[in-house]
């Protein structure tokens, strides 16, 4: 259960969202390059580092989201060996010029360690964070949303016998609805539903499934990504986005891509909606960011060195 401390603000500060694609991008680099442990700040027209941001001594960010405005985020700092168990919730903000300022604690913490990529995420107005963690010595998952602003905590389970790694964990605009994708499968849970496993407190948004979901800021749509390797030709895939109407079996392809090599679902949708930071597969096992337009499905790379991903990445 998430520890609220007494000088935990009432919510993350926030801005209106600039019309467009965000300026910047933040990375929590792995441990093969060379920000090691760092959040990397990256302009998204240049590909060029902006500012990194340094943890604390001893730990890492393991996972960040972002409000709207593209200038206020929420970071994760775990200790490197994650012991104690704990995740500590920060915020930072950057200049005009994609600079990151300092580290200002949350004063909350968070039971378990960051396994699994974007398992965390914040609402525009900085108000309700949720996030996914793997709650060591017990085997399971804990999927927990706690609201600044009331001090509200509700907690479910991976339940017993499911794995519990979620991915593409995003809120809607309101807090009310929380989607992820979970053992390929995306799902939708009403924050307001009563503790307990969470495979019995959510529903399954589509089938066939989905290996990443992101839900748009009304709740009404979700967008989800499918990877489809060939039974004939190896390291071959077929790599599909597309936009879902909650509550509907109709997908609307947006984008597809065919023959890849090594590629997989990763993607965060920007605060607007309008677009999807993409990590592309590029050469060998790395990855290239790219923007995709989910008007226009149009692709358009980011002019920055590939990495070894996928990363998390927040925008």
């Amino acid at each position: 259960m998430p520890v609220i401390g007494q000088q935990a603000p009432r919510a993350v500060a926030s801005s209106a969202a600039a019309p467009g694609v965000p300026p910047f991008f933040v990375a929590a680099e792995p441990d093969n390059v060379p920000h090691q442990d760092d959040l990397v700040v990256q302009d998204t027209a240049t590909g060029k580092i902006t500012g990194i941001l340094v943890p604390p001594n001893g730990t890492f960010f393991p996972s960040v989201a972002a409000t709207s405005g593209d200038r206020t985020f929420v970071t994760a700092v775990m200790p490197h060996d994650g012991q104690p168990c704990l995740d500590q919730l920060y915020q930072f903000q950057l200049n005009s010029s994609g600079q990151p300022g300092p580290l200002v604690p949350l004063n909350v913490t968070l039971p378990g360690n960051f396994n699994e990529n974007d398992t965390l995420a914040v609402t525009p107005d900085g108000r309700p964070i949720a996030y996914s963690t793997y709650v060591c010595g017990e085997g399971t998952s804990e999927f927990g949303v706690i609201d600044l602003t009331t001090r509200h905590v509700r907690v479910w389970s991976a339940g017993e016998g499911a794995a519990g790694f979620a991915s593409g964990l995003t809120l809607s605009a309101d807090g009310r609805l929380l989607a992820f994708a979970e053992q390929g499968a995306p799902r939708i849970l009403t924050t307001d539903a009563s503790p307990g496993p969470i495979l019995a407190r959510s529903r399954i948004l589509s089938s066939p499934g989905a290996d990443w979901v992101a839900l748009a800021g009304d709740g009404s749509t979700f967008y989800g990504c499918t990877l489809s390797i060939s039974r004939f030709k190896a390291d071959s895939s077929t790599l599909t986005y597309y936009r879902q109407t909650v509550g509907s079996a109709q997908r609307q392809v947006i984008a597809s891509w065919h023959n890849l090599n090594n590629s997989e679902c990763m993607a965060t949708l920007d605060p607007s909606g309008s677009y999807l930071l993409m990590q592309f597969p590029s050469i060998s096992s790395d990855e290239q960011p790219a923007i995709l337009d989910l008007r226009t499905g149009t692709m358009t790379s980011i002019p920055a060195p590939p990495y070894y991903g996928p990363l998390t990445v927040a925008w």
